[in-house]
């Protein structure tokens, strides 16, 4: 085993919290200030700084080119020019164990723009 990338409470922002990565190989990681991201040999590239703890994220959208990210009581979204390495299938969007929905109440959504 090799370590990958060093997400800690100091620089960069840490406590990870949520994983996905891209066609490209890229990995975004949920953390306590918004999204950080790493290229695939464990630097970091880029980062969504958001203003509150990202508990999750996931691609989605029609063409899996959407980031969402649940920061607190937003769940915030970025278009991408690339897409996720896996899509869900809708029977697979949201559901959760024993069926239905999350529990979770969406207070708004912000879409950032285009990167």
């Amino acid at each position: 085993p090799r370590l990958f990338a060093n997400v800690g409470p100091k620089d960069p922002v840490g406590i990870p919290d949520g994983i996905k990565v891209d066609t490209d190989g890229r990995v975004y990681v949920g953390a306590a200030d918004g999204v950080q991201v790493f290229s695939p040999g464990g630097k970091m590239v880029g980062q969504f700084v958001l203003g509150a703890q990202c508990s999750n994220l996931c691609f989605g959208g029609e063409d899996n080119n959407m980031l969402f990210a649940g920061c607190g009581d937003t769940l915030w979204g970025v278009q991408l020019k690339t897409t996720g390495a896996y899509k869900a299938s809708k029977d697979q969007a949201f559901a959760v164990p024993g069926g239905g929905y999350g529990p979770w109440i969406v207070m708004s959504v912000v879409v950032l723009g285009t990167f």
